[in-house]
């Protein structure tokens, strides 16, 4: 419920296999990041102070780069199989082009150095 889940347009890369047939602008779903004030909306004020704010969570979303927030360990692994299941070129993707909150550091460098996520 915090995420926005969107279609958006993605293109098929060369399998190497003469996967021609692949190629092309394609749609796909995509779970993206959302905003506090879109939850709230969605949800209510109501739902936000009793889901976030009376655990001293101000925001969902507003994590300021040095907070030092770590992703959820579940969560994380659940992309990571989802990401593998899809191939390689999926995997190393998701590992090498998605950062945590501190915008430096990779998910694969995150779990080189926590392995038991």
């Amino acid at each position: 419920e915090e995420f926005e889940i969107v279609m958006v347009p993605y293109e098929e890369t060369d399998d190497g296999n003469g996967g021609d047939d692949l190629k092309g602008e394609k749609k796909g779903i995509l779970c993206r990041k959302s905003t506090d004030e879109a939850y709230i909306k969605l949800w209510g004020q109501e739902r936000f102070q009793k889901h976030y704010k009376n655990y001293g969570v101000d925001t969902i979303w507003g994590w300021d780069e040095n907070s030092g927030i770590k992703p959820c360990g579940p969560y994380l692994r659940h992309c990571v199989l989802a990401a593998t299941k899809m191939g390689g070129v999926c995997l190393d993707s998701f590992l090498d082009e998605t950062y945590l909150v501190d915008r430096k550091t990779t998910v694969r460098e995150y779990l080189e150095k926590y392995p038991d996520v």
